[in-house]
């Protein structure tokens, strides 16, 4: 039997042994030199082979004073919006030949600065950070010209913590409109953002065609980016004689849509149909629905936003909004690591999909 503790990692050590040569002629093959011959070059890339040898990029970099390391700071790595793009930035960053550190904030700011300077400390090459708060503004500014950064969406500041929040709409449109934006003219960073209000609208629009006019907008934790949405929904409810839309808050949950959705469907005026300010929150909306003993899309229309890759697979399946999340991911890596990135700052690539979770109204 194996003794685990006996089985080690092989080490720039073991390639020289094998090869016969210095480990300094070793790392100039790392280091792709022009210095080695073809045949030791090809003893050296055997020897790595044979012994599944794998470099310490990152302590490469600190010894070279030069890094193939970007790091990339996100909410949550396990959310399925942030994992898409975290996906789209490792991998073109692997086109580059870069390795990806990448840190977890749970949304506080605090772990947000810790984790930058912690990426800094190991001489990272540029800084992706998705989500940043308007708490970020201070150490973004701080950071300066010392380190490329591109920040991916954004988040803001939140309104206050009531629940059922029908009267809400001009608060939020004052938000939308007075609450400063991340942007670049104090920082060095780029930002790569959807177009929330136009998206947003997109799907409203087709609602109205469907004949909803008694939309709900469930909106999360009531950040910019839904103020900007429900912009959207508004702009586009106020032209048939709609609006105002009723709001409601929650967590950005499975659990927080579902029970959103119950107390809003037992309301004496219930809604013909959901949007969801993401489509976690949709997907929990109709676990709900389905409780309150309804038929989606026959008793209420539920729609989302961002198509992550459950939306495709619940039943029904969820009509959402499509962002382009891998491409922003990769449009971040183009940004710090080529000399004339493609990058814009608010993006209007996005597409409605229309699946079955969407239908004309009963009544």
């Amino acid at each position: 039997m194996i003794n685990r503790h006996e089985i080690r990692k092989p080490t720039i050590k073991d390639v020289a042994r094998e090869s016969g040569v210095s480990i300094a002629t070793v790392t100039r093959v790392l280091q792709k030199s022009p210095k080695v011959s073809e045949e030791t070059k090809r003893k050296i890339e055997s020897a790595i082979k044979h012994l599944n040898y794998r470099p310490d990029l990152l302590a490469r970099a600190l010894v070279m004073r030069e890094s193939r390391i970007l790091g990339l700071i996100v909410p949550s790595s396990s959310d399925q919006y942030w994992g898409e793009i975290a996906a789209g930035v490792e991998a073109r960053a692997r086109e580059f030949g870069y390795q990806i550190l990448l840190g977890n904030t749970g949304r506080d700011p605090d772990k947000e600065r810790e984790l930058a300077e912690h990426f800094l400390s190991h001489k990272v090459k540029g800084l992706i950070v998705g989500g940043a708060s308007q708490a970020s503004r201070a150490w973004l500014h701080d950071l300066g010209p010392a380190i490329k950064t591109v920040l991916v969406g954004w988040d803001a500041k939140t309104i206050d913590d009531r629940h059922v929040l029908p009267a809400l709409v001009e608060d939020l449109k004052s938000l939308s409109r007075s609450s400063p934006d991340l942007d670049s003219s104090d920082m060095e960073a780029e930002i790569l953002l959807t177009d929330d209000h136009a998206a947003a609208g997109r799907m409203a629009a087709y609602l109205v065609e469907l004949g909803h006019k008694e939309i709900v907008f469930l909106a999360g934790r009531l950040l910019r980016p839904a103020a900007l949405m429900l912009e959207g929904i508004q702009s586009e409810l106020q032209r048939i004689g709609a609006w105002p839309c009723p709001v409601w808050r929650s967590d950005e949950t499975f659990e927080a849509g579902r029970t959103a959705a119950r107390q809003i469907l037992e309301q004496s005026s219930r809604p013909t149909a959901i949007f969801a300010y993401n489509d976690v929150l949709a997907i929990g909306a109709m676990r709900g629905a389905r409780e309150a003993g309804l038929s989606i899309p026959k008793d209420i229309t539920i729609v989302g936003f961002d198509d992550i890759e459950a939306a495709r697979f619940v039943e029904p399946p969820l009509t959402t909004v499509r962002s382009p999340k891998r491409m922003f991911g990769a449009r971040a890596v183009d940004y710090l690591l080529t000399a004339e990135p493609d990058v814009k700052g608010t993006s209007t690539e996005f597409e409605l999909v229309i699946r079955s979770s969407s239908s004309c109204p009963s009544r």
